[in-house]
């Protein structure tokens, strides 16, 4: 017996390229709140947008954010009932540093995804980055 193996891929720079394009250098990722690779300017600016009931503020964070993907990867969570998810837990986010390229969040360590079918996280407001609250507005 060799123990449990879990193999992932971690969402670094060289990640990114490999299934994004360009090369590793091109890329910002943060894990958790906390750089990876490349720089957290985009990442900062993006938090500290507030007021995205403006609709100009709202395009703001679409320069930021692919908003989409956003949506798609809450989706997935609360779909799931992701127990295992928040703030400062178990997320990626990188995107390529070009001309429309939003930061796109990426689900990480799910393994309690499907712990529970009844486990109800609509509610919770800490989601990774805040961003959730400020995007309901």
């Amino acid at each position: 017996y060799w123990g449990v193996y879990d193999p992932v891929e971690r969402p670094d720079a060289n990640f990114a390229a490999a299934y994004l394009g360009g090369e590793p250098e091109d890329y910002d990722v943060v894990n958790e709140g906390q750089l990876v690779d490349g720089s957290m300017t985009a990442y900062n600016a993006m938090r500290g947008l507030s007021g995205l009931q403006d609709t100009a503020q709202y395009e703001r964070m679409k320069q930021h954010l692919d908003v989409p993907a956003y949506i798609d990867y809450v989706l997935l969570h609360f779909y799931t009932g992701h127990q295992d998810w928040f703030t400062d837990k178990n997320w990626y986010a990188l995107r390529r540093r070009a001309p429309g390229e939003g930061l796109r969040y990426l689900a990480w360590d799910g393994e309690l995804m499907l712990n529970s079918p009844t486990q109800n996280i609509v509610t919770r407001t800490d989601q990774p980055s805040d961003l959730h609250p400020k995007l309901l507005a």
